[in-house]
């Protein structure tokens, strides 16, 4: 019964009966029940983690969805489990430490610290996964909303740090939050990039004027290509001779943009008409980088444009030069 009611007092006991002294028992046994305690932290770690998975991903499993998986992919049923030696280690500090009183605090302290970094991270998988599944959804294509879940998880984080910070100093974090605001300044310095990002992304969210997919061009800062990713802070762009850009998001709100979407709406790809005519332009790309054989292909390209026009009424108009006009009196 001793050994139930107190395991650590009965260890303690039996090393003082073999001789040793208190002081020495006592830091044996500690020890010993710390060794004991971490072990059945690791073993409850994996006892949590097939439970997980043998039974509620496959209670998951029984509905055959995208979804399912996608949440079984950011793990985040399978992180749970790390809750669990984090509670064995906290309640198991207040009687195995309760000798060491310093060793006590720091220890409960760290537990509460890894739960919440735990928990921080399980609420943005939580987050993410979501994202995912949003982007299964038809309405994805026209509402970006990839700005708005970075900054909700920006938001998480913030939080979960304050917390961490309070667990960790014992402040209260009304106090944090006061003293932040001393810092307001140098936060908005810090941040500055994001704010504009998220005020940017709702304007262009909410006016539809941008979505992944879309072709644009920005002449002042040789963007011309279709739209890969928005994010809260840059927008990706692979050009038309597939490089890749990025540009502040922020910028194309500040900045004017040509978006070409009407016309890949409609399948017409030309420039504007001018008095010499429609200026046509031709895009193709080889799987033969090499210079000579991009050069044949192109001759080869344009020699068929050229062969069949006038299958469609159409001609090639080429400006005059001096040349033409000396050529045409000599005739």
């Amino acid at each position: 019964m001793a050994f139930l009611n107190d395991p650590l007092l009965w260890l303690n006991d039996i090393l003082i009966e073999l001789g040793l002294s208190y002081k020495l028992a006592s830091f044996i046994s500690t020890t010993g029940m710390i060794l004991v305690i971490l072990a059945l932290s690791w073993l409850a770690n994996l006892v949590a983690r097939v439970i997980i998975r043998q039974v509620l991903i496959r209670i998951v499993k029984r509905k055959v969805s995208a979804w399912n998986d996608i949440f079984l992919e950011k793990k985040v049923l399978t992180r749970l489990s790390h809750f669990v030696p984090a509670i064995i280690i906290w309640s198991a500090a207040s009687w195995i430490l309760r000798d060491y009183p310093v060793w006590l605090t720091i220890v409960q302290r760290l537990a509460i610290t890894y739960m919440l970094v735990v928990a921080a991270i399980v609420i943005n998988s939580f987050i993410e996964s979501w994202y995912k599944v949003y982007l299964t959804l038809p309405i994805s294509k026209n509402r970006p909303i990839k700005g708005y879940v970075q900054i909700v998880k920006i938001i998480v984080v913030v939080f979960f740090s304050l917390l961490i910070y309070s667990a960790l100093f014992r402040k209260e974090v009304s106090a944090i939050i006061a003293g932040l605001g001393v810092m307001a300044s140098v936060l908005m310095l810090i941040f500055k990039d994001a704010i504009l990002g998220l005020v940017a992304s709702i304007q262009l969210s909410a006016n539809k004027m941008l979505k992944i997919g879309d072709w644009i061009s920005i002449p002042e800062r040789n963007v011309d290509g279709e739209v890969l990713d928005i994010t809260l802070t840059t927008v990706k762009i692979r050009n038309f001779d597939k490089t890749i850009i990025t540009v502040p998001t922020y910028s194309l709100v500040n900045e004017s943009f040509q978006n070409w979407v009407g016309m890949q709406e409609s399948g017409v790809r030309h420039r504007p008409p001018n008095e010499d005519g429609i200026p046509l332009q031709v895009y193709a790309f080889t799987n033969r980088i090499d210079l000579v054989t991009y050069e044949n292909v192109q001759s080869e390209i344009f020699e068929h444009l050229l062969s069949f026009m006038n299958e469609f009424g159409l001609r090639v108009f080429q400006l005059p030069s001096e040349y033409d006009y000396i050529r045409k009196q000599d005739k």
